[in-house]
Parts: C-alpha cells; sequence; structure tokens
C-alpha cells in the first residue's frame, strides 16, 4: 500500500502531461495550412508571373483578421493566389460540385490569365493521365442566348475553348467543364449541367496567411 501511494503523485503528472499534449496538436490542426506543398506536382511550363512587390513608400498588406484554413490536399503555387485541389474521388453534377467546394471554404475553379490556365492543364494532365476526361469548372450560362459568366457572374476574364467547342450538343450545354485530351489541344468545353464528372475547387488564399 505504501508503495501504491508513493507512485500516485507520479502517474497524476503523466496523465497531465498527456492531456496537454493533446490538446496542443488539436490546436495546430485548427490554425492556417503550413507552406509545405511538397505532396503538389511540380509544375516547369508557367508564366513567370510574380505578384509585384510593395513600394518602399508604400504601406504593408495588413494581416487579415482570419486566415482560412486551407485543406492539406489543396495545391498553392507562387503564380496565383489560390490553392486548388482536383477531386477524383467522386462525379457530381455542376452544381453538385460547387456545393461540394463551398463545403471547403472554396467554389469552382475560375481561371483568371493564362498563369492560372496552366496549373489547370497541368494537374487536369499529371492526375487523369491517358484518355478524354472532363471535370467541373466555375462558369455556366442560363440558356444559349446568354453569355458565358462565371459563378460570380461576371464576364469570363480568359477563354480557351477545346478544338470545336462550343457546340451546344443536344438538349443543350449550359455549364463549363475543362476537358484534359491526352496529348491534344485541352482547353474549355460545354457540358450538360446534369452530366456527372470530377471537379476542380479553389481557395484565396490572402498574402499573409501562407
Amino acid at each position: 500500500m505504501r508503495k501504491l501511494i508513493g507512485i500516485l503523485p507520479v502517474l497524476v503528472i503523466l496523465v497531465l502531461v498527456k492531456v496537454d499534449s493533446r490538446n496542443h496538436h488539436h490546436h495546430r490542426i485548427m490554425g492556417p495550412k503550413s507552406t509545405d506543398y511538397s505532396n503538389c506536382p511540380a509544375i516547369d511550363e508557367l508564366h513567370n508571373l510574380e505578384p509585384p512587390e510593395i513600394a518602399d513608400d508604400e504601406p504593408p498588406v495588413p494581416k487579415p483578421a482570419f486566415c482560412t484554413v486551407i485543406p492539406e490536399d489543396y495545391c498553392k503555387y507562387t503564380t496565383s493566389p489560390h490553392a486548388y485541389k482536383l477531386h477524383l474521388d467522386e462525379r457530381l453534377s455542376w452544381t453538385e460540385a460547387n456545393e461540394r467546394c463551398k463545403e471547403e471554404n472554396g467554389k469552382l475553379v475560375v481561371i483568371e490569365n493564362g498563369a492560372q490556365y496552366d496549373i489547370v492543364r497541368f494537374m487536369g494532365r499529371y492526375y487523369l493521365g491517358r484518355g478524354i476526361i472532363h471535370f467541373h469548372i466555375g462558369f455556366k450560362r442560363e440558356s444559349a442566348e446568354y453569355p458565358w459568366v462565371t459563378i460570380n457572374g461576371h464576364r469570363l476574364p480568359f477563354v480557351k475553348w477545346a478544338a470545336g467547342e462550343p457546340n451546344n450538343y443536344g438538349v443543350g450545354e449550359h455549364c463549363g467543364a475543362y476537358m484534359a485530351v491526352y496529348n491534344k489541344t485541352n482547353g474549355f468545353n460545354d457540358v450538360a449541367c446534369r452530366q456527372r464528372f470530377y471537379f476542380m475547387c479553389e481557395i484565396k488564399v490572402e498574402p499573409k496567411c501562407e
């Protein structure tokens, strides 16, 4: 009995240290994602479009009050302020895909310039390999009489249609996708909104959150 009483303080200290360690680990998981994107594919064909440096007489960009948590399976490149994920775990309709992106604090990817197009094109070819594969991206139109707009309601800032597209095939194709064709011209494609494809999400990364 005396031996048991003697080791009780030691046991209590070990339990408290273990509980504190668990709490500390949980806190780190909820913070912003680190800048280690070593698991993402390396892209060698990107345009050299680094963001402009702040002049000496300009005030620094203030740190946001809240930094969005970027899931670990998203990829970030220096030529874009967004992090990207190509969802290959399920095929969804265009609307379902956009809702899934929102659940991850993101949206379907909107390609704004050539640098971002390079990222989308490369990730499509890197992950999908051979064959003809589509994945939803963030643009659509109300009908054939309306212009194509992004999910934000703006005209497309960058357009690169695949060969022969858009063609409004069949009963009507009013949602946007990216067509990845092995060893051929890739690009935007119009698809029926109900068609179930893979999809790519993007999340905006504030500069001071990286």
